[in-house]
């Protein structure tokens, strides 16, 4: 099978071929014995065998010799494999210089023996080619396929007999199908920010030239930092986290270097979870002012509403706290750059996802209420977002500013002070989830 793709520049069209040929497979056969076990087999039998046998072979210079008793069997085993791209088990067999025994077939999938299948008599001194469907066998739609046996029944004759060549026939390839795209009636524009990836500060192979050249050759036109989860823990000005009294291997400045040398813009997560505005403000002032990075893109922490992120606010993962915080980071932020672009309308809607379920809508709406406001540029994809769909329904019902102004929520890692109790706080929250 085999694919091309022809774009025609004059008429706006994509036409996209796929040719197969009549009598082409949907995918190679599997062999399991060619002059010896391939592709993974391992001989199980329970009967005499010689896998190198020299004569007669049907191809090659080997086939397998079997001298059985009743019910004794050449098996094949392999680890589970998916048996759904085969259609049928062939092999050639030979039935000595007096033939007349009966071969009876079955495969193992899982713990789960198939039906077993018997084939007519051997020929003496013939090769016959034997083919049995998968499905015959009740393996058609194994996934998870382990194990062939060829027996010699009890209702034939004894004696020794030949197998060689044997393999699993792929299934046929699907049918013809032919796809166009009209390339000249544009459904959505490809945002430039989709072609980026995430860096990391623990990547000692992060600030090297061959990096820099690997970023501009796959046209890498973003680039996050400090990366993940890491983000809730690490102070940028130190390069470390929490206690630690090490440094990563990559520092903000060899960063910078890197994305700057790639020409790519950046996208920095500053710390949420064990951090203050003040820090962050410090890093926009650090980055576009002080060294003139001209770096865009901010967000407040990584995937906040997560259990598994670093969050030492008194009230963890909590919509309302961050809400309240947030609104702070933003505006010290703004303040050190007013250029710079939050999540409100270019940054990352991830690290809110769920909050929905997590959170009554309340405080999904008090969070829209602190962030997105008419006329803001997300707003206009709302229903692309449940958290955007949440605020349209429920902007009409907010309360006035003097009850959203109640004070700010006392912060395990900060200093800020609060104008009500931790108890409060938790005590006015109940009362609005009841009102839910």
């Amino acid at each position: 099978m085999w694919a091309r793709r022809n774009l025609c520049a004059g008429c706006g069209w994509l036409l996209v071929l796929l040719v197969v040929a009549a009598d082409s497979r949907g995918q190679a056969p599997l062999p399991l014995y060619t002059d010896h076990l391939v592709n993974g087999f391992q001989d199980w039998s329970w009967a005499q065998r010689n896998l190198e046998n020299s004569a007669p072979v049907h191809s090659g210079s080997n086939s397998i010799s079997v001298s059985a008793t009743a019910w004794q069997a050449l098996s094949f085993e392999h680890p589970d494999f998916d048996a759904t791209l085969y259609a049928s088990l062939v092999f050639w067999a030979h039935g000595g210089a007096h033939g007349g025994q009966v071969l009876q077939v079955t495969v193992q999938h899982g713990s789960s023996n198939g039906p077993g299948y018997e084939l007519p008599a051997l020929a003496a001194n013939t090769w016959k080619e034997c083919v049995i469907p998968l499905g015959t066998l009740g393996a058609g739609g194994a996934t998870n396929l382990n194990r062939l046996n060829i027996a010699l029944a009890s209702s034939g004759a004894a004696g020794t007999f030949y197998i060689d060549d044997v393999q699993l026939t792929a299934k046929p390839a699907p049918a013809l199908a032919h796809l166009s795209v009209d390339a000249g009636s544009p459904i959505r524009a490809a945002e430039a920010r989709w072609f980026g990836v995430n860096t990391a500060i623990w990547d000692s192979d992060l600030d090297t030239a061959q990096t820099v050249s690997l970023l501009e050759e796959m046209g890498a036109l973003v680039l996050r930092f400090p990366g993940g989860s890491a983000s809730d823990e690490y102070h940028w000005a130190a390069n470390r986290s929490g206690t630690n009294t090490w440094s990563w291997a990559t520092s903000f400045s060899g960063f910078a270097r890197v994305a700057t040398n790639a020409g790519a813009q950046a996208f920095i997560t500053v710390n949420y979870g064990t951090g203050t505005a003040e820090e962050a403000a410090n890093w926009v002032r650090c980055a576009n002012v002080t060294n003139r990075y001209g770096f865009k893109y901010w967000e407040i922490g990584n995937e906040v509403y997560g259990t598994w992120e670093t969050d030492a606010n008194v009230h963890p993962n909590d919509a309302y706290n961050y809400a309240t915080r947030a609104k702070d980071y933003l505006a010290q932020m703004k303040a050190a750059d007013p250029t710079i672009n939050g999540w409100r309308t270019m940054g990352d809607l991830g690290m809110l996802g769920g909050l929905t379920e997590r959170y009554p809508a309340f405080y999904a709406a008090k969070l829209m209420h602190d962030f997105a406001r008419p006329g803001d540029a997300i707003l206009a994809a709302g229903s692309d977002y449940k958290l955007l769909a949440v605020y349209d329904r429920e902007k009409s019902a907010l309360r006035s500013p003097a009850y959203w102004n109640r004070g700010s929520i006392a912060l395990g890692s900060s200093a800020h002070n609060s104008s009500k109790s931790a108890r409060q706080v938790r005590s006015d929250r109940r009362r609005e989830r009841g009102a839910e």
